[in-house]
């Protein structure tokens, strides 16, 4: 069995070392030592290697391309990073060069604050135990997956794109006042091993062949802000799960397209307003303290039960069809 091989702290990992340690060992660790590149180098990890840095790697101008698995204490990147492979970065990512994410996965799983720099990612994984927060708007190709600690937009309300999944196994999403949109062009999930997720907006801008479903043990979605659905009639699939509208300020149920909820529910003041058609295929639940109004023209249909403890402003129809 192949075992690991060590570099000594205090050793000069050159880009012709490390290109023959690569292609013929399983993995390498470096430790306390950081790794460099140089104008002209390129360092390549190839698919099931594994090197672990334990200070700082820095890609000043060469061409770093992962296939494998790399963990960094911190990296800098001035040259160009690309590949299929994973980061996981245990600090700061630094990037001022380019970043071709293909189809990797970048892990940032930190004991402290980490900033997430504003970079179009492929997977985007939050598995470290403090806030993870984004710098700028933040593009995903692939999945969101939320592990640990907190996953913030901060007070700049960042905006988030998604083209796959939204899964969360036990983190935490700060949502501020963002807008998630979901711009896949096949299916896509909001799931994972909770049972409730919270956003401020949430739009649906994918293509006419997108399709959000909720699934694993997630049946609750709430959002403190709009509901806009840009993509189609079919665009959302809820399943058993109930989206509920709670903010204290004014939301809207809007877009080009019609939705079909599974169950819709509207929490706390503020004028919940619905400007496009809508289907519930479960329970329509007005709360105590809330308003909605269906503005003219706009049919909201019910095939479940209909709960009216608020206020109900009908400027519509309102169809029961259970």
């Amino acid at each position: 069995m192949m075992k690991d091989f060590r570099i000594a702290a205090d050793t000069l990992l050159t880009p012709a070392i490390l290109f023959a340690i690569i292609l013929f060992v399983c993995s390498i660790v470096a430790d306390a030592q950081s790794i460099s590149t140089t104008s002209g180098s390129s360092m390549i990890v190839t698919s099931g290697a594994t090197v672990s840095a334990s200070a700082t790697t820095n890609n000043s101008s060469g061409t770093l391309e992962n296939d494998g698995s790399m963990k960094f204490t911190s990296l800098t990147n001035a040259g160009t990073l690309q590949g299929n492979g994973t980061y996981v970065i245990d600090q700061t990512f630094t990037n001022t060069g380019t970043f071709t994410p293909n189809n990797s996965t970048v892990n940032f799983d930190g004991t402290s604050s980490q900033s997430i720099p504003a970079l179009t990612y492929f997977n985007l994984t939050l598995s470290g135990s403090g806030t993870m927060s984004l710098t700028g708007s933040t593009i995903v190709n692939g999945t969101v997956t939320l592990s640990s600690g907190t996953f913030d937009v901060t007070s700049s309300n960042f905006p988030i794109s998604v083209g796959g999944n939204w899964t969360n196994n036990g983190g935490t999403f700060n949502p501020q006042s963002g807008t998630v949109t979901f711009n896949g062009s096949s299916s896509q999930s909001l799931s994972g091993s909770v049972t409730s997720q919270s956003f401020n907006s949430i739009t649906l801008g994918g293509t006419s062949s997108q399709v959000v479903s909720v699934g694993g043990s997630m049946t609750s979605i709430s959002l403190t802000g709009d509901w806009t659905n840009n993509s189609s009639a079919t665009a959302f699939s809820g399943g058993i799960s109930t989206v509920t509208l709670n903010g204290t300020a004014a939301q809207t149920i809007g877009g080009s397209f019609a939705t079909t909820f599974g169950s819709l529910a509207f929490s706390n003041a503020g004028v919940k307003t619905i400007s496009v058609n809508i289907i519930t295929n479960a329970d329509c639940i007005i709360n105590g303290s809330s308003n909605l109004s269906i503005n003219s023209s706009v049919i909201l249909q019910v095939f479940g039960r209909t709960y009216v403890a608020g206020a109900l402003t009908n400027n519509g129809s309102l169809l029961i069809s259970n």
